[in-house]
């Protein structure tokens, strides 16, 4: 061992990675939307799939390397239909509660795949502040509080992991990485339970696969800054979902610890009390019933909030950085002068953040969308699928799904937008809602497909592509 681990972050960081292996747990027991019922598994069938989901992440990252970003994605694709090659069956010993544990722990194995043979995407910038971080973990290490405001105006949380990690095999950046990774591969499947809660079977492991195989998702799960929002923010989306939906006071716990440990990262998170508002708002309005009991909820969901930032909130630093924020010094729309200057502004915003999924070749300014990145967000065909879920989400919102999704888009661009600047950086937290609102499309152009013998049998394979976590 290169350091002593001190007791004190010893017991935090056991405190820490428990309530992830709780919330895992947790999360495959959320009761999903009635969907039928699963077709059983033969265990020996999801072991042979294995060498297929490895061969099909391999290539996936092959493609990543060549900048082919529709192979990429077909690939991706590819990984679903293995999926739905072992779990479309009639005879065998797994439940269906079972059948859709092992969909989403099969494509977390695809995404870890990626992730470990794809190309580092990441500039210098950010592995200087990887670096930097690890300096702030070796100074945890030597009696620090994880709570303390580090090099880079954020507290020290990533430590609870970074610290022991750097404690046994010393002073690299090798850790965090290791680290990212697979804390990368988790936030796939959590967010093929997210997926389950608000879209069909077949578009859940649909949208999943998309999302295992995204540069801009593989891009934030594989450096430090990015999984430590993308994991808990996908686990506090899910939980939110669950508990205003079926007002269930475990998952407010669940979601205001989430949303407390968000609050401990970089500025982009501050965004997401927003988004709970707007989930229970939005179920409200969709039930039209029981506001009491729902206002109960989320005011449990702001306790656990307030109880899981308490350590931060007793520092001097931490009280500052809750409420006075360095990052975000400037704004879009600061120091206007006039309404002539406050069109404009609104003008190229809205311009830029139109582009922000698409890259144009060469192109600077407002236009290089992807400040962090050297792949753009989405290709042309994903980013149709997306103008269409999104307008759909839009027409339908007196549902609880669509609008859910609309606003979690909308939600995930306003660092970016208050920022004036489009950057994938600040809008990282849209990229979960990307995914969701493609898989939106997907399931309304199935229902929309016209009947006949073709579309009977696109349909059917749509729908074996989702057997996954059918009821």
């Amino acid at each position: 061992m290169w350091m002593r681990l001190p007791p004190e972050l010893a017991i935090q960081s056991a405190l820490f990675v428990g309530w992830y292996v709780l919330a895992f747990i947790l999360l495959f027991r959320l009761p999903r939307p009635d969907r039928g019922v699963a077709a059983p598994v033969e265990w020996w069938a999801a072991l042979a799939v294995l060498p297929v989901l490895g061969v099909g992440g391999w290539y996936a990252a092959a493609a990543l390397q060549r900048g082919e970003m529709f192979l990429a994605y077909g690939c991706g694709l590819g990984v679903a239909a293995a999926c739905a090659l072992v779990l479309w069956r009639r005879d065998g010993v797994l439940s269906d509660a079972q059948v859709g544990v092992l969909a989403a722990w099969l494509l977390g194995f695809a995404a870890l795949i990626i992730r470990l043979s794809a190309p580092d995407m990441a500039p210098p910038g950010i592995a200087e502040d990887e670096a930097k971080k690890c300096m702030d973990c070796v100074e945890v290490l030597s009696g620090g509080s994880v709570f303390k405001i580090g090099s880079l105006s954020h507290p020290n949380f990533p430590c609870l992991v970074i610290g022991p990690l750097l404690a046994v095999f010393g002073p690299s950046t090798f850790v965090a990485h290791v680290y990212s990774i697979i804390a990368g591969a988790l936030s796939v499947v959590a967010f093929f339970v997210l997926a389950s809660l608000l879209l069909s079977p077949p578009m859940a492991v649909a949208a999943t696969a998309l999302l295992a195989a995204s540069p801009n998702h593989l891009l934030y799960s594989r450096v430090l800054f990015g999984t430590e929002i993308t994991l808990p923010q996908i686990v506090f989306l899910a939980f939110t979902i669950d508990a205003a939906r079926r007002l269930s006071w475990v998952s407010a716990i669940m979601a205001g610890t989430a949303l407390g440990i968000l609050l401990h990262h970089y500025v982009v998170v501050r965004a997401l009390p927003i988004a709970l508002v707007a989930i229970f708002v939005i179920a409200q309005i969709a039930e039209r019933r029981r506001w009491l009991r729902r206002g109960a909820v989320l005011a449990v969901v702001v306790i656990a909030t307030a109880m899981t930032l308490a350590p931060l909130l007793s520092r001097l630093d931490g009280r500052v950085f809750l409420l006075k924020p360095v990052q975000y010094s400037l704004f879009a729309f600061a120091n206007l002068q006039g309404a002539a200057d406050l069109w404009d502004r609104l003008q190229k915003v809205v311009q830029g953040h139109l582009l922000l999924f698409h890259r144009i070749s060469g192109s600077t300014g407002i236009y290089a969308a992807m400040a962090h990145s050297r792949a753009a967000m989405l290709p042309y065909i994903l980013e149709l699928l997306l103008i269409f879920g999104f307008a759909d989400a839009l027409v339908r919102w007196t549902h609880f799904a669509q609008p859910v999704m609309a606003a979690l888009f909308i939600i995930g661009l306003l660092p970016s937008i208050l920022s004036g600047l489009p950057n994938n950086h600040r809008s990282m937290l849209v990229t979960p809602a990307v995914y969701l609102l493609i898989g939106n499309a997907l399931e309304r152009l199935a229902v929309l497909w016209p009947r006949g013998r073709v579309a009977r049998a696109v349909e059917a394979a749509a729908y074996a592509s989702g057997a996954a976590d059918r009821k």
